[in-house]
């Protein structure tokens, strides 16, 4: 299963109160940083789980690939060797 860095654009919302129209800032879509396994890959989207075992998966998330603008994948490896990879990644 592939380990994969994705910075990608999300849209971003203010609280939904009212505002004069002169007191309005500008509001702009965020980027966003995610890691994960792959679980799916498709024309469209891309689906990364947080944590995984060898026979679950939790935190599935979906990002849409217009979203994408970075992506980096450190290949296939096992959930053991990716909490290695991360861990030195973490200490440097």
């Amino acid at each position: 299963m592939k380990f994969e860095y994705i910075e990608w654009i999300d849209s971003y919302s203010e609280e939904n109160t009212w505002e004069f129209r002169e007191d309005i800032k500008p509001i702009y879509p965020i980027l966003c940083r995610s890691v994960g396994f792959l679980e799916e890959e498709n024309d469209d989207y891309v689906v990364l789980a947080h944590s995984i075992t060898d026979k679950q998966v939790c935190g599935r998330m979906s990002i849409p690939k217009v979203c994408i603008k970075r992506r980096r994948s450190y290949g296939r490896m096992t959930a053991k060797k990716a909490i290695m990879t991360a861990k030195k990644a973490i200490t440097k």
